[in-house]
């Protein structure tokens, strides 16, 4: 087989203006800033990161120690056509960071609840959303994780936000989906937490979720545990 050709990004000349999409948000959950440093070194962190099935759901300040270091917005500054330019732990192609996070959680058999990351203010948002996509996004992150059932991080891109800068940005918010699932990977290792990479992008679960098409994209994510000992 062959790889689809997804062409060479080329940056624009003149950046073009996009418009975000607007998040049913609902409520505000601010998380703890946790500026500690932790305990594992690098070696320990790089070497020992492996895929771990099972455990069980994160406390929201293991949430908040996870998002901290995965996709918190360090620094920021207004560039063309009042653009937010943001610098974050991962990696992305001009700085875009066109990915949102998703958290999702069961609440009960058949019952979960969804809140995007702000990465800004270091919070999370409550979604009212389409609670029947919703268990479908969390039915086939399942079937795709042996059965590991804890707290799902799921990857959206907004790809207007890349495309704004790039000419054929389709190759870049792949690359930075896979950026930010390492990054996940490598965090939860040092955190001492399961990390389980999931190969569905959930892209039609996704438009479901929030009743739009071509707008967002479902780009993958994993589900992350606390380890039982």
């Amino acid at each position: 087989m062959s790889l689809i050709d997804l062409g060479s990004p080329i940056p624009h000349l003149t950046e073009v203006g996009d418009s975000p999409f607007a998040y049913p948000i609902s409520g505000h959950v601010p998380l703890s800033k946790d500026t500690s440093f932790t305990k594992r070194s690098f070696d320990e962190v790089a070497l020992g990161r492996r895929t771990i099935y099972g455990g069980t759901p994160l406390t929201l300040k293991e949430i908040s120690a996870l998002l901290w270091r995965t996709a918190f917005c360090a620094q920021k500054q207004i560039a063309e056509h009042g653009r937010l330019i943001k610098r974050k732990p991962s990696i992305s192609g001009g700085a875009r960071h066109p990915i949102d996070i998703l958290v999702v959680e069961k609440r009960s058999e058949g019952e979960h609840a969804v809140s995007l990351y702000d990465d800004v203010n270091h919070a999370l948002l409550t979604l009212d959303v389409d609670k029947r996509a919703l268990a479908d996004l969390w039915n086939l992150a399942l079937q795709a994780s042996r059965g590991t059932e804890s707290t799902l991080f799921w990857f959206v891109a907004q790809p207007q936000r890349t495309a704004a800068r790039y000419e054929n940005p389709d190759s870049l918010i792949w690359r930075d989906a896979g950026a930010l699932l390492q990054q996940f990977s490598l965090v939860a290792s040092a955190l001492s937490l399961g990390c389980v990479p999931l190969g569905p992008t959930g892209n039609p679960q996704i438009e479901g979720i929030f009743n739009t098409r071509h707008t967002l994209a479902g780009v993958g994510g994993c589900f992350v545990s606390q380890l039982q000992t």
